[in-house]
């Protein structure tokens, strides 16, 4: 009877576990949809833009959306490739003496590879990523022409799994994009040569397997 007892208590415990201990292993293959919500990002120009002598232009703040797919590596880490569009547009920045106003609407896509650590912690995992690659910044009007541009991202999280197979992933992530010499083929409109930061704050869907 005890060693009945046992088995049952054994069988139970093991059973009330089950799902934090089948999330630990979800270290394999991932696919995450998600959308975001970026904040504005800021450049000044060195030069004249639209004959001011003084203009600082911005992208303003929008929602964006993307996918993410994370293949396993040794550990932890996990190889992630991430991509992402924004659409928004770009405005002169409202200052004291400067009005503000929209030159016309932009798109802003990052083709990011990066690295993720992932800890392995049950259903709560949280983690760290870092990446690399092209941002391509797309003027929807007259004087800009649309630019490939060297880009990195820093960011964190944590992924909360209801199941082995599904779960949410809730991610702070910042942007910064080498500027120098953009918009070179725009007449009268200066240059820049410094980086562009962006934040973004994201909330998509894990499916694994």
């Amino acid at each position: 009877m005890r060693r009945a007892t046992l088995c049952i208590a054994i069988v139970l415990a093991v059973a009330a576990t089950a799902p934090s201990s089948a999330a630990a292993q979800t270290a394999g293959f991932e696919i995450i949809p998600f959308g975001s919500y970026r904040t504005a990002g800021e450049v000044s120009s060195n030069g004249r833009v639209f004959d001011r002598s003084s203009v600082d232009l911005q992208i303003k703040e929008s929602e964006l959306y993307g996918v993410a797919f994370d293949i396993p590596l040794a550990g932890g880490l996990k190889l992630e490739l991430m991509v992402n569009r924004q659409e928004s547009a770009l405005e002169i920045d409202p200052g004291l003496v400067i009005p503000g106003f929209e030159l016309g609407d932009l798109s802003v896509t990052y083709a990011h590879v990066g690295v993720v650590w992932q800890a392995r912690l049950g259903q709560v995992q949280p983690y760290a990523v870092a990446s690399g690659g092209l941002a391509r910044l797309d003027p929807q009007f007259a004087g800009l022409d649309a630019e490939d541009r060297l880009s990195a991202s820093l960011g964190g999280g944590v992924k909360v799994f209801f199941t082995p197979r599904f779960g949410l992933r809730f991610e702070a992530r910042g942007y910064a994009i080498d500027l120098s010499e953009s918009f070179r083929d725009c007449r009268d409109c200066g240059r820049y040569d410094e980086t562009l930061y962006q934040g973004e704050g994201t909330v998509g869907l894990i499916f694994a397997w």
